[in-house]
């Protein structure tokens, strides 16, 4: 909702949602989908490192990398940091927030333009057709592969997060394919998409992240969860290229999360913390 402490920059509803574009009170940045917060400029370094560094220095090979979501072009800016990268394939439901995010000044400032870099391939395309598709396989199997969805708290995303979603991943990887999926939501929904991905892929890690370190803990939208998975089990290949505190295995495992109960995740840098009450999770 518009207030005196928020300007729109932008709003227009595409063919599949309103998208729209704030200035918050603090001058910073923030992309909602259908009135769902997408990302905050204030908050999404350490989410994005989270969703594309810390698979990217796990990665055997770094060449070729697949973005399923993410017509922010954020996640796609951390993988262009990398002098691996040749080629980053990213796929986008919404053609109008790719063209947001590609001429609209200050989204094209936080992508660094990574929409346009030469390397960047942006389709338009239904992800769950698209992982189907012989397009999808030119050239053979990726390096990286980023899942970059909305949390799938919704019954029209729960197939984005399914056991079968998940095989058809498989067949767009090779042995040593890291995938990255943005899953943030309670912990009932979080460990679905745990046991979905466990049954595709031999290893899993699952990584939890307080976006604003000075938000209260018991805010859900200031945490983000992810789960890193693999054939075999990975290591660390290269140093992190996400400003701030660097990646390294000490870090991977202070917020990989150890346990995950109904109210609540189990992590070495946050204890039990965030906590839900029976409502969310």
């Amino acid at each position: 909702m518009e207030s005196p402490a928020e300007l729109c920059l932008h709003r227009e509803r595409s063919q599949h949602q309103l998208i729209e574009l704030w200035r918050d009170a603090d001058g910073g940045l923030e992309l909602t989908l259908d009135r769902v917060w997408q990302f905050r400029s204030s908050e999404e370094a350490r989410f994005h490192a989270f969703l594309a560094d810390a698979a990217a220095v796990l990665a055997p090979e770094l060449s070729r990398a697949l973005i399923l979501g993410g017509g922010d072009g954020l996640a796609a800016r951390n993988l262009l940091r990398y002098p691996h990268i040749e080629t980053v394939r990213l796929v986008e439901l919404d053609a109008a927030v790719l063209e947001l995010c590609r001429a609209q000044a200050d989204c094209r400032r936080l992508n660094a333009g990574a929409l346009d870099d030469p390397r960047v391939d942006a389709i338009v395309a239904d992800a769950l057709a698209f992982v189907e598709t012989a397009e999808a396989r030119i050239d053979g199997p990726y390096d990286l592969i980023i899942c970059d969805f909305p949390a799938p708290t919704h019954p029209e995303l729960e197939p984005l997060f399914a056991p079968e979603f998940y095989a058809k991943l498989l067949t767009l990887a090779h042995a040593e394919t890291l995938v990255s999926v943005q899953a943030s939501c309670p912990p009932a929904y979080f460990a679905a998409v745990q046991a979905a991905l466990a049954e595709t892929f031999a290893w899993s890690s699952p990584l939890l992240v307080q976006l604003d370190p000075e938000s209260p803990a018991d805010q859900s939208e200031a945490w983000a969860n992810f789960v890193l998975a693999c054939a075999t089990p990975p290591k660390l290949r290269r140093e992190s290229r996400a400003p701030g505190e660097p990646f390294d295995a000490a870090r991977l495992e202070a917020h990989r999360i150890q346990e995950t109960f109904p109210s609540h995740f189990v992590s070495a840098r946050y204890g039990d913390l965030p906590r839900f009450d029976d409502e969310d999770g």
